[in-house]
């Protein structure tokens, strides 16, 4: 039906209503304007809180680093930290190559009612010269001991200044923001990040294989992708990409040996082994391609192509890179997923999921979402397929076996991308406008924390425990 009514319509109605839908979702592949760091390094300040309990807001502002003899200033979002957060950004900025030694801020300690407690001067040093170094990112933490009790004492006594510490590999959640040239780290017990690394400049994707505990970074300006030791927490190697021109999408095979790249400029689709970076196979696509999903069915691996630009899903064998079938998959395709033993693309324009036979190719249902559906990730502990609503802000959840979506939970804005963790139970979603990754339990399907960051948030991925 949906076919019939579009080509009913003139090209330049069907031209505009997709443009339209376009500009209204961010997308992970789109464009920022990036910070230069080529003669700079980017640092992120944020406020440990040690007693949650608390009912102390304590906010810090007119923030400024030291490096002889300047003072220099670090951008300010001045939000207070609330009595149950544990975590809260301060500042955030691109610092000139150099040595600094000091930070100085205004310290404001008030209630939740707001009613003023205490104001103060501070300043802190560092036990030895912060280096930075252009193209780095790192962060800083003045960690808090004030509470209630303490407030007679002097503020700036209880308050430290430390950088940042290699943290452990498991349990990690990895949050890339491109615009900063940046990869935060986050650990979840408790709730925090922890360190942040200089990645270069406009790295399009990423995947992580949790096995090897290798982060893979798709690095677009040198057709390149980088092989970052979640151990290490560094950079082990790099993978030449020399048959490609602008590669921006990057797959990742169930057991972890095969990386997939896709090139929409010169429409290539290469097959590397991501252990030693050679180059298995490669085909030239008849369209575009965009995202590619990896999946094992039967025993058997595939790779699934979305063309958004053709509307096109199209899956080929692994083993040999041939084309097995083409699927239409509605105007709008915006992702795809292997679960509950099908295959699912999101059409933000129609407002539904297609759900299609991996072997065949045919349509099993079309599952109408009510909203516009965008990210999709399976969870199969809690038999669920999961889908990021952008202009309802929220998560839907749709049950293996059935072909309505059964609830939705409030996200605070558009999840443009999605991670689990699934020991753990826990759902993320990274909020562009608001710069946040926000924290669910799946079980209750409850908000359970929130992480602030400098910019927003590109692709998510978490590390489990192995």
């Amino acid at each position: 039906m949906m076919n019939h009514i579009l080509r009913l319509l003139p090209i330049w109605l069907i031209s505009a209503l997709f443009l339209t839908g376009c500009a209204a979702y961010p997308s992970a592949q789109q464009q920022q304007q990036q910070t230069d760091l080529s003669s700079a390094g980017f640092v992120t300040l944020f406020i440990n809180q040690s007693d949650t309990d608390s009912p102390l807001q304590i906010s810090i502002s007119n923030v400024e680093v030291f490096a002889e003899p300047l003072w220099y200033p670090l951008d300010s979002p001045q939000s207070p930290l609330q009595a149950t957060e544990n975590q809260q950004l301060i500042a955030a900025a691109a610092l000139a190559s150099d040595s600094y030694t000091r930070i100085r801020f205004q310290l404001t300690v008030s209630t939740g009612e707001d009613e003023l407690l205490r104001q103060e001067q501070a300043e802190l040093r560092l036990a030895e010269p912060f280096d930075i170094k252009a193209g780095s990112s790192h962060c800083l933490f003045i960690k808090s001991q004030i509470t209630l009790q303490t407030l007679d004492q002097p503020l700036q006594q209880q308050l430290r200044l430390v950088r940042q510490q290699r943290p452990l590999a498991d349990e990690i959640l990895y949050i890339l923001c491109p615009a900063i040239q940046t990869l935060y780290v986050a650990k979840i017990a408790p709730l925090q990040i922890v360190a942040a690394y200089g990645v270069g400049e406009d790295i399009a994707d990423m995947v992580l294989d949790k096995r090897q505990k290798v982060l893979y970074l798709l690095d677009r300006r040198y057709r390149q992708v980088q092989k970052f030791d979640a151990v290490s927490q560094s950079l082990a190697d790099r993978i030449a990409l020399p048959l490609t021109d602008r590669p921006s999408y990057l797959g990742l095979s169930d057991d972890g040996h095969t990386l997939y790249v896709s090139d929409p400029s010169n429409q290539k689709i290469l097959q590397l082994d991501a252990r030693t970076g050679n180059l298995l196979q490669q085909r030239t696509a008849s369209y575009q391609p965009g995202r590619v999903h990896p999946f094992t069915y039967q025993q058997q691996s595939y790779l699934a192509v979305l063309y958004p630009n053709d509307q096109q899903l199209q899956v080929l064998s692994a083993a040999t890179m041939a084309p097995l079938y083409n699927v239409p998959v509605g105007v709008q395709p915006a992702d795809l997923a292997f679960s509950d033993q099908a295959l699912f693309v999101s059409d933000r324009f129609s407002r539904q999921l297609l759900k299609i036979n991996p072997l065949s190719g045919n349509t099993i249902a079309r599952i109408n979402t009510a909203f516009a559906p965008g990210k999709l990730v399976n969870d199969p502990l809690n038999r669920n397929l999961l889908i990021g609503l952008c202009r309802k802000q929220a998560i839907a959840f749709l049950p293996f076996g059935q072909q309505l979506v059964a609830r939705r939970v409030e996200a605070g804005g558009c999840p443009e991308d999605l991670a689990l963790a699934r020991q753990r139970r826990l759902l993320f979603a990274a909020l562009g406008e608001q710069q946040q990754i926000k924290v669910f339990d799946l079980p209750s399907e409850k908000q359970i924390g929130t992480l602030s960051l400098a910019t927003r948030p590109g692709t998510i991925v978490f590390q489990e425990s192995w």
